[in-house]
């Protein structure tokens, strides 16, 4: 399997410039559009080589799953991109747990086409047929993901959506009462929140403001809180190191995150998707360093 590195080794006669500092990066937080620079704040670590690259992250994509394993800070230890884990419209679930070609690297970026023969498990293709290019990018401070969705069906795809995983492989230090969302136009912790008895354990979704999303699965499996999320965007608080892990998306329907099995999942909102047609979206994960409430202001 191959690798991407980025900064993992760099010999000292090469070596032109390297600053591991706390920068400080000024203007808003914003989620409005993923080739943006990466939002406000600080950066945890900052390393330049002497190709001029500049990021913490290793790519190693897991052979021909949607899976991407990324080695992140020192403070926030490993994580997972899984992008999709599967795919679905308002009404009906495309496909779970897919797989693709192989992932092909280039630069600071891994790509994957995935074809109808490895989308996994599917309840009705004549109802949502897809296929679909993954892009995964490290940049400075985030690892930014795309999809772009085609609709290779007969019939429209009302309200396509991705659910993308990102999942903390070492995060003893993660809680639910360090995790946080706008809501109301209030910051809160997903402590505050009542969580169903009667669902599977530790699972709820948010919806965005604005959205709704009718999908069988989501509303039997998961049940969707009567809280709704200001913008898409969750931040977990690492305190002790003074450090923020945030998943945010240009769009989505709705966010959750697994209190068992620390992980957040976005549902990326492509909208209708008529047949032969295709339509993108996307979401970074960002490590940023300060308190999640002071992030979350920035909005």
């Amino acid at each position: 399997m191959k690798v991407v590195r980025f900064n993992r080794i760099v010999r000292s006669a090469l070596i032109r410039e390297t600053l591991v500092l706390l920068v400080g990066v000024s203007g808003m937080l914003c989620v409005a559009g993923c080739n943006s620079p990466a939002p406000g704040g600080q950066l945890v670590r900052k390393i330049i080589d002497e190709f001029g690259r500049a990021t913490p992250f290793e790519l190693r994509p897991k052979k021909n799953t949607t899976e991407v394993i990324v080695s992140g800070t020192p403070d926030i230890g490993e994580f997972q991109v899984w992008v999709p884990e599967g795919v679905s419209s308002n009404t009906d679930t495309c496909c779970v747990y897919p797989t693709g070609g192989p992932w092909i690297i280039d630069g600071n970026k891994v790509t994957q086409d995935v074809q109808r023969d490895g989308l996994g498990a599917v309840t009705d293709a004549s109802k949502c047929s897809v296929t679909w290019q993954t892009t995964i990018t490290a940049r400075e401070s985030s690892v930014e993901f795309r999809m772009k969705l085609t609709n290779t069906g007969e019939t429209l795809i009302e309200k396509a959506g991705a659910a993308v995983c990102v999942k903390l492989n070492q995060a003893k230090w993660w809680s639910a009462g360090e995790t946080y969302v706008l809501s109301g136009g209030q910051v809160r912790n997903f402590a505050e929140f009542e969580w169903p008895q009667d669902k599977y354990p530790y699972l709820q979704a948010f919806l965005v403001k604005g959205e709704a999303y009718f999908n069988p699965f989501y509303h039997e499996s998961w049940g969707f809180s009567s809280h709704r999320l200001d913008q898409p965007i969750i931040v977990s608080q690492h305190s002790e190191a003074n450090v923020c892990f945030a998943v945010t998306a240009d769009r989505a329907y709705f966010l959750h995150s697994n209190q068992g099995n620390p992980c957040t999942d976005v549902m990326l909102a492509f909208g209708d998707i008529p047949p032969g047609e295709s339509a993108e979206s996307c979401g970074q994960v960002l490590i940023l360093k300060g308190k999640a409430r002071d992030v979350l202001a920035r909005l």
